[in-house]
């Protein structure tokens, strides 16, 4: 595949359609080098999640690490539609805590907050 002067390998066209399609993901590092593996021969047990649970994991996790958080934050960090992520946060309303962070709207994982209490 040509780019940028040179040619590059044709997994660099495939490789984001196999990860979405739960067939490839990042491996463990060799160094300065990273890996893929096939999830279903490497983790034992491995079930792709549909794409509501996925959306709810990932806000959970990112509301974990970087909470609390504005719609807008996470839209950015994900690089998404803000007016989609605001509509996610409205659908996710019953798992989240609303803040109020310097008079904006910030939101934090109902697990995530019990979970640092603990």
């Amino acid at each position: 595949m040509p780019a940028f002067g040179e040619m590059w390998p044709r997994w660099r066209i495939a490789s984001p359609i196999a990860g979405i399609r739960g067939t490839l993901c990042y491996g463990p590092n060799r160094g300065r080098k990273f890996t893929y593996i096939c999830p279903h021969r490497h983790l034992l047990g491995f079930q792709p999640m549909d794409g509501h649970t996925a959306l709810n994991q990932v806000v959970k996790h990112y509301l974990y690490a970087y909470g609390p958080a504005t719609s807008q934050q996470f839209a950015k960090w994900l690089n998404a539609p803000p007016k989609w992520v605001a509509k996610l946060f409205s659908l996710m309303a019953d798992e989240l805590q609303e803040f109020d962070v310097d008079g904006d709207t910030a939101w934090v994982h109902n697990q995530s907050l019990k979970r640092r209490v603990l």
